[in-house]
């Protein structure tokens, strides 16, 4: 049995009165920011996310260009980790 986290996360009032963001892309935002408490950063991939949602990872592309465009996120490949991405929250 897989355990679930047990976290919170507090989503910030830019993001919430967003109007250019879609209710789950705010929820995934949430999550990413949840994941992003232990080291600064996120480093999960689409197929995760996809597995967690219940969508698919095209579905999770989306969502990460929709908060990337609106500036709420910041990602990056880490080239000397594999290629490893890395999500970072933007400061706002």
């Amino acid at each position: 049995m897989n355990e679930q986290k047990k976290y919170y996360t507090v989503l910030p009032a830019p993001v919430r009165y967003n109007k250019d963001l879609k209710p789950i892309e705010k929820i995934f935002y949430s999550e990413i920011a949840s994941l992003c408490n232990e080291k600064g950063y996120c480093t999960l991939s689409n197929q995760y996310f996809a597995d967690l949602y219940n969508v698919h990872k095209a579905t999770i592309s989306q969502y990460l260009a929709s908060l990337q465009k609106t500036g709420f996120i910041i990602s990056e490949i880490d080239k000397i980790n594999g290629n490893q991405r890395k999500i970072y929250l933007s400061t706002f």
